[in-house]
């Protein structure tokens, strides 16, 4: 088999007939499980690679699994599918869809495809809705069909009788123009399958072997699909973890695994318990964390790795403290320890969290990458944010005031690239151009907006305030409403990350120029040569984009009561949020292989009223008492 397996994965590697059950710990070598299985199938049990699916969460995930499989078994193409959800349903769709309500020419619509399309079919229909009314519509709809609800469900959790009806004429308009978004591919695809007695009977012949990875982040569309494909056959291996199942707001349903054992009554249950990945030490304290859920009662993470360095977990006065203080410890493993930067991650529960170590690091010269992400500066909530401020500091940087400009109504681009030449021909201040605009146009609209970029530029601010300068003029934008009307239900942390550079401003408080020096401080930060073969670089990536990763050394920021867990996913259902809350540390601590530290503040800075710095008290994290690296007093 090209390598050794262990007892437990060499179980699941012969387990050929019948439904099956992998549980994987983290680290346990499941895609090798998934490999070997397949392998086995085509080389040893002769079973012809078309009649092989194997589904995956991510195109990274299967890409790494089939270029496995290839050097196995010698072959550039292995003959069989291995995808996400969505590209095997595209590739059911291209072929049933003629005669189905779809040629094979259909368009997929993506998520930023979606919201145009739902705004396109308002104006059509005669309404006004903002792009936060659109996103709240798309989202309703994609949950709808993921968790195979009725549509009356849609008209109940919509606001008005007008957000139905152009709910309704988006899926109808998409039928209609063969179009298809991504919660589509999947329920149309049950849906056509399941009208059609000998085509759903013809392609059950067809997928003898269903292998299925992460389960645990299945909704039940995607639960329904599996058990459709692989129903006439019964051969469906299934591999997951429910404690790192960590995407309900996704809709994800890690209860989907109980429901495939209570389906099938001959379910063969394997546990792959053995660790590969992390010390001794790393697993004990995961390990202590992870039972307080109440389905972990009989849980075991055992490994034959060498014992290492105990996990440590410090207290700082407040996040820059606590950023100096990791990034400090970087410096030092890597110089006195021989480690590479690449090595290591910095790992945080929201994004935001991420601005101060990017600050700490850039002023160390140490090369971080924001992973599967842009840099915190680069947000388009952030970059408005700094506009803002740059506009304020200089009223002739044309890019930030383009940038301020498009956040009003009646400020296209026409009109911004007029008040530009205006500013050029006179030799005159943008905002000195907005009030000569507003005497020669014709719209009320752009009348009333140039006024009141006017008014809120040509006031005396006090430069040595950089925060409360921000904060007075998103307030007179009014930006915060901006925000929700434009991302609806995402707008929470864009809202959070607009109050992080307000924060960071108030570094500055009380310096002599300190909007000068501010705006030069993140320049140093957001300006950084785009190296991109230079490939040693600290990571910094929030829990969730951590998923699927490890690195030799974690350092887990902000471990903070109402942080881990977070205060919001603990609001409607304390129980299910708290043990979701508890998955998203355990699967943090378990990215771990040789060194685990855990960080808290025990005071958060913020910024308050009257534009003064003010410390909140916080904390520790209920975790870091269940995993007992602190003791109750």
């Amino acid at each position: 088999m090209g390598f050794q397996l262990n007892k437990y994965q060499k179980e699941a590697v012969t387990h050929i007939d019948g439904p099956c059950l992998v549980t994987a710990n983290p680290g346990s070598g499941k895609t090798r499980v998934i490999v070997e299985r397949i392998v086995r199938l085509i080389r040893e049990e002769n079973v012809l690679p078309k009649n092989i699916v194997c589904l995956t969460f991510t195109n990274r995930a299967a890409l790494e699994a089939k270029n496995r499989i290839c050097k196995n078994l010698g072959s550039k193409d292995p003959g069989f599918f291995i995808g996400t959800f969505h590209s095997l349903c595209a590739k059911i769709l291209r072929k049933i869809g003629p005669g189905k309500g779809y040629s094979t020419s259909f368009s997929i619509l993506d998520d930023r495809d979606q919201i145009d399309a739902i705004m396109q079919v308002s104006r059509y229909l005669g309404y006004n809705i903002k792009s936060g009314d659109a996103r709240q519509i798309g989202y309703i709809l994609n949950f709808y069909r993921d968790q195979i609800k009725e549509f009356d469900w849609v008209e109940d959790n919509l606001k008005t009788p007008s957000m139905v009806e152009i709910a309704q004429e988006y899926m109808d308009r998409c039928k209609n123009n063969n179009m298809i978004d991504f919660s589509g591919l999947i329920s149309e695809t049950i849906r056509i399958i399941e009208e059609d007695m000998e085509l759903r009977e013809k392609i059950q012949r067809s997928f003898k072997y269903v292998i299925v990875d992460e389960v645990q982040d299945t909704c039940p569309s995607q639960f329904q699909l599996i058990t459709l494909l692989g129903d006439k056959w019964k051969n469906i291996m299934i591999v997951g973890d429910h404690n790192q199942s960590i995407y309900k707001f996704r809709g994800a349903r890690y209860q989907n695994i109980q429901d495939f054992v209570d389906k099938y009554d001959n379910c063969k249950v394997i546990q792959l318990p053995q660790n590969y990945r992390s010390t001794p030490e790393i697993i004990n304290t995961a390990s202590k964390l992870i039972k307080h859920n109440s389905n972990n009662e009989n849980f075991e993470m055992i490994t034959d790795n060498k014992k290492g360095n105990p996990v440590k977990c410090y207290s700082f006065k407040d996040q820059n403290k606590e950023a100096e203080w990791v990034v400090g410890m970087i410096k030092k493993i890597v110089e006195q320890k021989g480690w590479s930067y690449s090595d290591i991650a910095c790992v945080y529960r929201v994004n935001k969290m991420s601005q101060p170590l990017e600050q700490s690091l850039t002023n160390l010269g140490i090369p971080y990458k924001v992973f599967n992400s842009y840099s915190f500066y680069d947000r388009v909530e952030c970059r408005d944010s700094l506009s803002m401020l740059k506009l304020l500091s200089n009223k002739k940087d044309s890019i930030s005031f383009s940038r301020v400009a498009g956040l009003f109504k009646g400020m296209g681009n026409i009109t911004i690239g007029k008040i530009e030449k205006k500013a050029i021909k006179n030799d005159i201040s943008l905002i000195d151009a907005c009030l000569e605009f507003k005497k020669e146009s014709n719209s009320v609209a752009s009348q009333n907006t140039c006024q009141k970029i006017y008014d809120i530029y040509n006031k005396n601010y006090d430069f040595s305030n950089p925060a409360k300068c921000l904060n007075d003029i998103t307030e007179q934008i009014d930006y915060k409403k901006y925000l929700n009307n434009k991302y609806g239900e995402e707008s929470e942390e864009r809202i959070e990350n607009v109050g992080q550079i307000v924060d960071s401003c108030g570094e500055f408080e009380g310096q002599e120029g300190g909007l000068y020096k501010y705006l030069q401080n993140v320049s140093l930060v957001t300006d950084k040569e785009n190296d991109k073969e230079n490939k040693n670089k600290v990571s910094l990536l929030s829990i969730h984009s951590a998923k699927g990763t490890e690195y030799e050394i974690v350092f887990l920021v902000g471990c903070e009561q109402g942080i881990t867990p977070h205060q919001l996913a603990c609001k409607e259902d304390y129980i299910e949020g708290i043990s979701e809350e508890r998955r998203i540390f355990f699967v943090a601590m378990s990215r771990a292989k040789q060194m685990l530290w855990l960080t808290y503040c025990k005071n958060r800075k913020g910024f308050g009223k009257y534009g003064k710095m003010i410390y909140r008290k916080a904390k520790p994290s209920q975790f870091l008492y269940e995993c007992e690296l602190l003791k109750e007093k």
